[in-house]
């Protein structure tokens, strides 16, 4: 059984500054402790407050705690083993920042923590929910709704290459069964599947402009596909085996399908690629639903045309709709996932819809974004710790 993590309570009435006490938070919650939740009253210059800290291990709880006190010239408080009860917090009305970094950064958090802090909140609550290979923490405030848009402005200046910050609304973070809808090609698996088709074909400069172009959104998607797969005519169905063994899938992702399925969400796999590549790896993976383009084949051969309604922005949205009322969920309680200009519906739609390592216009018109390239940084953003996660899989899974 897991112990459990000790109490840590302080609290301080010397009219201490916020700003530097932000910035000991952040540093304590990069490495790992748990903040339960700040209170403060007063101006950023100064005030007076409390602060609870939870952790499994003395060392880094008592570090903080000292720094504290040196902080706060005159303040009480003292490192604790003792129950101590966390903010009456009523469940769904916290607004929920994540920032994902590939390291540790207490100056984005301290920066993130003090626009929060602005709006004057009764409490702040601070978890860290990841420092493996990734740091992702999470804050949570009761905020007015009506204050989501401006935090968004002014969180987006501190967003960096690589430094994401994810603001959600309580409607986003209600537990509860969701439906997880993401894309294939450069998001679930590394390469773009028609590329390598063409690759192993023999004409992958001719189709790789193409394919760049249309996941920019400088081409109308349903020509641009015709075009390339016109390419293809010719070839033998052996080419869809020899271009699966090229096929790698995303970091993370078997980790965060594994632990979609525990949580007993319902997963779906919309690809703007094709059936017959696609199908084995989305029945290994255990996806509930799979669609994508058919190839025409006659002879034993492709023909280089697509038959069928052809999975475009259009059709990505409107089957995500369907799976909606399929599941009986609301489009809050949606996670899409993609990379690419015809994903921007899809993305438009979902609750949270977030822009995976994308495209330049994509990351504009996105309000989430992931720029590591580990597929299960999203369950940072579904409010899922790896404590959490590894409890789950009862073991972890090598990402």
């Amino acid at each position: 059984m897991q112990a459990q993590a000790a109490a840590y309570p302080f609290e301080w009435q010397s009219g201490a500054p916020l700003v530097p006490l932000l910035r000991l938070v952040a540093q304590a919650a990069a490495s790992g402790v748990r903040i339960e939740s700040i209170e403060h009253h007063g101006t950023f210059s100064c005030g007076c407050g409390r602060l609870l800290l939870r952790s499994d291990s003395a060392h880094p709880a008592r570090q903080l705690l000292q720094a504290l006190r040196e902080q706060c010239a005159g303040a009480e408080g003292d490192a604790s083993d003792r129950d101590c009860a966390s903010p009456n917090r009523e469940p769904g009305l916290d607004t929920t920042l994540t920032l994902l970094s590939p390291q540790p950064d207490p100056d984005l958090l301290a920066a993130a923590l003090a626009v929060l802090s602005r709006r004057r909140p009764p409490y702040l609550c601070v978890r860290t929910l990841s420092s493996n290979g990734l740091s992702a923490i999470e804050a949570a405030a009761p905020l007015p709704a009506s204050d989501v848009e401006a935090l968004r402005s002014e969180l987006d200046a501190l967003r960096s290459e690589q430094r994401e910050l994810s603001l959600q609304p309580p409607s986003l973070r209600l537990p509860g069964r969701r439906l997880v809808v993401m894309d294939m090609d450069s998001t679930l698996v590394r390469q773009e599947g028609i590329d390598e088709l063409a690759r192993c074909q023999g004409v992958y400069d001719q189709v790789s402009a193409v394919t760049r172009r249309a996941m920019r959104g400088e081409m109308d998607f349903d020509s641009a596909l015709r075009e390339r797969c016109s390419q293809l005519q010719g070839a033998p169905l052996s080419i869809f085996d020899r271009t699966r063994e090229r096929i790698v899938l995303t970091s993370g992702a078997e980790r965060f399908l594994k632990t979609l399925q525990a949580c007993g969400h319902c997963t779906a796999l919309i690809s703007g690629g094709f059936r017959r590549l696609g199908q084995p790896i989305a029945e290994r993976l255990g996806f509930d639903h799979f669609y994508a383009n058919y190839l025409e084949v006659e002879g034993g051969r492709l023909t280089g045309r697509v038959i069928g309604d052809i999975v475009n922005a259009s059709r990505k949205a409107s089957l995500l709709a369907q799976l909606c009322q399929e599941c009986g969920l609301a489009r809050d309680a949606v996670v899409a996932i993609g990379d690419g200009a015809n994903d921007l519906p899809m993305l438009g739609l979902a609750g949270l819809g977030i822009a995976f390592n994308a495209k330049p216009k994509v990351q504009e018109q996105v309000l989430h974004r992931i720029n590591v390239p580990r597929l299960d940084a999203a369950l940072y953003l579904m409010g899922l710790s790896d404590t959490q996660i590894d409890l789950l899989l009862k073991r972890p899974i090598e990402v």
